[in-house]
């Protein structure tokens, strides 16, 4: 029989998890950037290049946040002695980052053509089942998965055209990087966080 489901082992397993949705956003944003010419990203405005700021900081506030996670931090707290360093709890640790996910998906397909366009917007759908593998209480996922579905839907309201710059080739194939990737997501989250016989 395999070893118990621990909030460490959820803390751990989102942090997998955390990494991975920011590696398949960096894709998603290389892959729509490649042949733009453009001035260097950090002097844009909203668009494809933008998105890689929004990126980096939203990875270092999921990831740290998750790092200063109560279970978590009793692997790295006894490096720092007897510093009392404040954290939440796994639970609430995952709410906020799911939370911060969606609404950076949110301005992700914003900045790429809204929902029915971007190739950001196949992450709306991965949200709420990678919560269920993270043992997220029945509340929490249904709050995520309503959340999901109103800014997606507001995404579709404001739709438009990839006016970036960016190629149709390059559009089809970054959806499909982040559609593939998700789906590979959340299969392997599933099966590692499986219930054991």
């Amino acid at each position: 029989m395999g070893e118990p489901v621990t909030p460490i082992g959820i803390t751990a397993a989102a942090l997998i998890m955390q990494f991975s949705l920011v590696v398949i956003m960096f894709a998603a944003a290389f892959i729509m950037r490649i042949g733009v010419r453009h001035s260097p990203f950090w002097r844009e405005g909203q668009d494809t290049s933008a998105s890689l700021w929004l990126l980096i900081a939203f990875s270092l506030l999921t990831i740290g946040i998750l790092l200063i996670s109560e279970e978590f931090s009793t692997m790295w707290v006894p490096l720092f002695g007897s510093v009392d360093l404040p954290g939440l709890s796994w639970s609430a640790s995952l709410a906020v980052v799911f939370t911060a996910d969606l609404v950076c998906i949110s301005a992700l397909a914003a900045a790429t053509g809204g929902s029915s366009l971007s190739p950001f917007a196949p992450l709306y759908f991965v949200m709420p089942p990678l919560s269920i593998f993270l043992r997220s209480s029945l509340v929490q996922v249904v709050c995520y998965f309503l959340l999901a579905s109103v800014l997606f839907s507001l995404g579709l309201r404001s739709a438009r055209g990839i006016d970036l710059g960016v190629s149709e080739m390059r559009a089809r194939t970054a959806s499909w990087v982040v559609a593939i990737a998700c789906f590979a997501l959340a299969t392997l989250v599933g099966y590692l966080t499986r219930p054991l016989p």
